[in-house]
């Protein structure tokens, strides 16, 4: 522009003044002057702000580089940390629980494993390259040993430890059976006999659970629980007979969603139940190498086991071991049987705790009527020698009857 002006100037200055032309040339020298000395003074500051712009624009490229490589290195030092910390040390402990769990695995029956596709399909494989099918098949295996062993029992076959045997010094040990229910079994479908027994179990299940008491197993319609075995419970007699209560509460309370299943007239009464329990030292773990299950020995499952096939219905019968730790609570509600006679025993004292609605006065050996509640050899079987028998080699030799009912 500055150029442009001195151009001009040196046109208009080399053109003689024509008068007649009617323009003023000086006038206009200077005006065009004045506007090149305009120019000379905006033009550096427009450089100026340019340079400026320029400069300020370096500086943020600059900052966001440095930023950018700043946040990337993070990213990857996040990154190799979470890989060495967490990542690498989860993927190797992965490798050994689904090494441990594929050979506990294979401890499952057959059929069990069948039933369960995940499972049969890794097992059958061995690999799967998804992460994420991996992690829930063995999600879903790890609950499948929890419902068939104690998760602690599972920790120790999964490191190697087998077979397992712990003695316990006390625990409280009850059998439960529905009475009747074997007869009535003749005339269910199996349909219909499983969706009763579901029924009833998973009430049970949840009474269980909520006492902290541990379920060994199911035998038909027989159930066998303990306490103070694995979850060390000091007032697991105590627990043992409030659930058992509850037991019967809950079997009046879904009576008539049984009486749906199996059909049965509104007048029929649906189950009834004897409990057994007996408190004293047992041996509970795993033994055998195919269809393991955790597991009771000793003498105390068998009192436990005759404390309720030698028991009245709606009734819970307890040796005098289980009795001494329970008589503070339920002592003025027990009533003593005297002279019974137990296999394994001989003759005892057992005392029976009942709903109040079905209790029986029992005078010694008699009910409220004077029938004989057990009937029973007035003595046991003699040796030789005279002296009786500890033992009788088959129950069913001796028929045990009460309120007109006899099993």
């Amino acid at each position: 522009v500055s150029n442009w002006l001195d151009t001009l100037n040196a046109i208009l200055t080399a053109v003689p003044p024509n008068t007649n032309a009617g323009v003023d040339y000086e006038d206009l020298l200077f005006q065009i002057t004045q506007l090149r000395q305009y120019f000379v003074k905006i033009v550096p500051k427009l450089a100026d702000s340019r340079l400026a712009f320029q400069t300020t624009q370096r500086k943020q490229v600059r900052t966001g580089v440095a930023v950018c490589l700043l946040l990337a290195a993070v990213t990857t030092g996040v990154i190799a940390t979470l890989f060495f910390v967490v990542i690498q040390p989860m993927v190797e402990q992965l490798l050994v629980e689904t090494e441990s769990t594929m050979s506990l695995m294979l401890m499952i029956p057959p059929k069990i494993r069948e039933s369960v596709p995940a499972m049969q399909e890794y097992i059958e494989t061995g690999t799967v390259s998804q992460s994420y099918k991996i992690h829930m098949m063995l999600m879903q295996s790890e609950r499948l040993m929890s419902n068939i062993l104690p998760r602690s029992i599972s920790a120790r076959l999964k490191s190697g430890e087998y077979p397992i045997a712990d003695p316990y010094e006390s625990v409280t040990i009850m059998f439960c059976d529905l009475v009747g229910f074997t007869e009535m079994s003749k005339r269910l479908t199996p349909v219909e006999l499983v969706a009763g027994l579901n029924a009833i179990c998973r009430v049970y299940d949840d009474l269980f659970l909520a006492e902290n008491l541990e379920k060994i197993k199911t035998m038909g319609d027989c159930w066998l629980v303990v306490g103070n075995l694995l979850n060390k419970l000091p007032d697991a007699p105590i627990r043992m007979v409030r659930v058992s209560m509850e037991m019967w509460q809950e079997l009046v309370e879904i009576s008539s969603h049984l009486r749906e299943i199996f059909k049965l007239p509104d007048t029929q009464q649906t189950f009834k139940q004897r409990i057994g329990l007996h408190t004293g030292p047992v041996v509970a773990g795993v033994i055998g190498s195919s269809s393991v299950a955790f597991d009771l020995w000793g003498d105390s499952v068998n009192q436990a086991s005759r404390m309720e096939s030698t028991g009245l219905s709606d009734h819970i019968q307890m040796t005098p071991e289980t009795f001494s730790l329970v008589q503070h609570e339920y002592g003025d509600r027990c009533q003593r049987r005297s002279n019974l006679w137990v296999k394994g025993r001989g003759y005892m004292d057992t005392y029976l705790l009942s709903i109040p609605e079905h209790q029986v006065e029992l005078h010694d050996t008699t009910d409220q009527e004077g029938r004989p509640v057990v009937l029973s050899p007035t003595h046991p079987p003699a040796h030789t020698d005279g002296s009786p028998m500890s033992q009788v080699g088959n129950m069913s030799d001796f028929n045990f009857c009460a309120e007109g009912e006899q099993h």
